[in-house]
């Protein structure tokens, strides 16, 4: 490991795979504006194989028991924390370790444990959460660059992709492999489970190339199964739980990859695939904040006034049936289609 002079950074956030994705863009700013900075990311277990092998990361820090992550980060000696996602753990951690600066967003009661709270107002959804998440670091008084998503594969995992989808998807020559990944971590509302299946149907009719492989977590068996017996052997349904790493370098070598407001999502944006997303009408899971991150992918939602929140009274309570598969299907054409 490269040797760095400079100040010791911590950055936090312990969330979810695609609240990590959405952290690299500040992350390379990070390294651009400190390149002699010791760079340490403090995340969940869970979510460790996004940053694994990106080179703005000197460190990653698992969040694990209090007490322990805690000696943890005092020895570490870090002279600024940057929390992109507060929670009382993380705004706790970083002041009883004894970071002298702390930056993160004034969103919460426990922010006030931070010495440079961020007033941003994310729930209004007006950008990004990577653009939010790079507007903390103007906290450090210079000028910000903007960068993509990103994660980054070994030759290695990509050579275990190709050879996977040819195995096990029956890919080869000119197919295009598409991935549906058709649950969520139920942050957001969902497009309805039979749309996806009525969607690879149409898709493998309209374009005969594209081969479909339906995706899902470990706590999606039970959707999983319903895809298999729903599409029977007219689509590839994985039904192995593959681990993080090699789930990325399948995603990888997609063409298209459509999916719900999720993390599998961010990935694929950050690997450079195009995606078709489904979003709801609700303010905080709005696309504005939670889309794909950056030029070349389409994000559908219901053409309804945009909510505050959802209500036993809503005129529309099956709203994410007004994106219809027809509409799906085109915006999956126009991804699959080659470019100008």
């Amino acid at each position: 490991m490269e040797m760095r002079t400079g100040p010791r950074i911590l950055a936090v956030r312990t969330d979810r795979i695609g609240d990590v994705v959405c952290v690299t863009p500040a992350l390379a700013a990070m390294r651009q504006l400190y390149p002699d900075a010791h760079l340490a990311v403090l995340v969940s277990p869970y979510a460790q194989d996004v940053l694994a092998g990106n080179p703005d990361v000197d460190e990653i820090i698992l969040d694990g028991p209090f007490w322990a992550t805690l000696r943890r980060l005092r020895s570490g000696r870090f002279d600024t924390a940057v929390v992109f996602f507060v929670t009382a753990r993380a705004a706790a951690l970083v002041r009883l370790a004894g970071i002298k600066r702390s930056i993160g967003p004034a969103s919460k009661a426990w922010s006030l444990l931070l010495t440079d709270m961020v007033r941003q107002n994310r729930s209004e959804s007006v950008k990004h959460e990577a653009d939010y998440n790079l507007e903390l670091l103007r906290q450090l008084g210079r000028e910000v660059p903007r960068a993509g998503t990103k994660i980054v594969l070994t030759p290695e995992e990509a050579r275990w992709a190709e050879g996977y989808i040819a195995s096990h998807c029956g890919i080869t020559g000119d197919q295009e492999l598409v991935i549906i990944h058709p649950g969520s971590g139920g942050s957001a509302k969902d497009w309805p489970l039979e749309n996806f299946a009525a969607l690879a149907d149409a898709l493998a009719e309209a374009a005969p190339a594209a081969r479909v492989l339906f995706t899902g977590s470990a706590r999606e068996q039970a959707v999983l199964q319903w895809l298999d017996q729903r599409t029977g052997s007219r689509h590839k349904v994985l039904r192995e739980e593959l681990p993080l790493r090699r789930f990325i370098a399948l995603v990888s070598r997609a063409k298209l990859l459509v999916a719900n407001s999720t993390g599998p999502l961010h990935v694929a944006v950050a690997l450079g695939v195009r995606t078709v997303s489904f979003y709801p009408p609700l303010r905080a899971c709005s696309s504005t904040r939670w889309g794909p991150y950056g030029a070349g992918h389409l994000a559908l939602t219901p053409p309804v006034a945009p909510c505050a929140e959802c209500v036993r009274a809503c005129r529309t309570p099956d709203c994410m049936r007004l994106i219809t598969v027809s509409s799906a299907l085109q915006a999956a054409q126009a991804q699959l289609a080659p470019a100008a």
